[in-house]
């Protein structure tokens, strides 16, 4: 019983020593006091607010990307609908049909620019909203503009 006592009472004294810093750290191994350093050196709270360089770079080519994908989405579906022999569904999909092409055209600048990641993908949806809402305005101040991008099928029912 004496024996279970003393070792209750020495792995009490260790976990003393360890919870207080006191420990040896082999120069291999990182203990304690090496990763509290290391915390107060890189942590996150440190780097909050902090963005390199390269990624606000891509924060706006992720932008200009977006509207780039709504404009060519207008632009070819504008074209598609000008053509003739197409089945007869591409000409009735009128505003899905710019949207399915916006699509498809953010989605590969979003593969080929990496533009999945860190806040890059917010601003590839926000380039598009600010896209087609400004085109949208423009459209309407600009009647030659409205003609050029609105499909044949539109400008035959109004």
């Amino acid at each position: 019983m004496q024996a279970v006592m003393d070792q209750k009472s020495a792995f009490a004294e260790r976990l003393a020593r360890i919870s207080s810093g006191q420990q040896f750290e082999h120069s291999d191994i990182p203990g304690k006091q090496t990763h509290q350093a290391y915390n107060r050196k890189y942590s996150a709270q440190n780097r909050k607010g902090r963005m390199a360089p390269r990624d606000k770079l891509m924060i706006g080519v992720a932008l200009l990307a977006g509207a780039l994908s709504v404009l060519a989405g207008k632009i070819g579906y504008a074209v598609a609908t000008h053509m003739s022999g197409l089945p007869k569904a591409v000409y009735t999909l009128e505003g899905r049909g710019v949207f399915l092409l916006a699509l498809m055209v953010a989605m590969a600048l979003t593969a080929i620019l990496h533009l999945s990641t860190k806040g890059r993908l917010q601003a590839l949806v926000l380039g598009c909203l600010l896209a087609h809402f400004g085109v949208t305005a423009m459209a309407q101040a600009n009647p030659a503009l409205q003609a050029a991008l609105t499909p044949a099928t539109q400008q035959t029912q109004e």
